[in-house]
């Protein structure tokens, strides 16, 4: 294989490359959207849940009503499962982990697309286009080996996000709409 073959071999396989990487980058950033939504649920129920118990509590005492106790008992119990099941889930630190997967992922897309765009440019010789393209590729195994687990929803998001329909699979049309256009190949 000549130069010029080799230098095309790693554009394809760098297009394909950048295409995993901004659909993974948007799985990541979906989930981390997710995860923040539903710490603000938790958060949100135990906030309330505490001014309706103090007010309840203010009405036993002043007042002895025995419905403000019952409600207070429930409201009390609702919130310390919430705050529970907040600090189980470990909101926090699992939003930080696919926040940071996420830039992650945005830091490679463009590392690759400053390859591709040296490869389309013609700056690039063979030799550094492969060492270049075997250090993106190891750092997306990477990346991806330490990314939280993501789920369907986070998919489902990313793929209306990124409009698209299939999982892993593109063809030049759809990677051309995912790169700039002078990264376009026009097939």
């Amino acid at each position: 294989m000549n130069d010029e073959e080799r230098v095309g071999a790693v554009q394809d396989k760098a297009r394909r490359l950048a295409a995993e990487v901004i659909w993974t980058h948007k799985i990541m950033e979906k989930k981390a959207e997710d995860l923040r939504r539903q710490s603000f649920v938790f958060q949100l129920i135990v906030l309330l849940g505490t001014a309706v118990i103090a007010a309840g509590l203010v009405v036993t005492i002043v007042g002895s009503n025995l419905y403000a106790v019952i409600v207070s008992a429930v409201l009390t119990t609702i919130t310390l499962f919430c705050e529970l099941a907040s600090c189980a889930y470990g909101y926090p630190t699992r939003i930080q982990n696919a926040a940071w997967s996420a830039k992650g992922f945005l830091e490679l897309r463009e590392t690759i697309l400053d390859l591709l765009s040296d490869l389309k440019s013609m700056t690039c010789k063979a030799d550094n286009a492969e060492y270049r393209f075997a250090n993106c590729e190891s750092h997306y195994v990477e990346l991806c080996r330490n990314a939280p687990p993501t789920n369907k929803k986070a998919v489902d998001k990313a793929c209306v996000s990124l409009k698209e329909k299939n999982d892993s699979t593109y063809d030049e049309k759809e990677i051309d709409e995912l790169l700039p256009e002078f990264l376009r190949s026009g097939r």
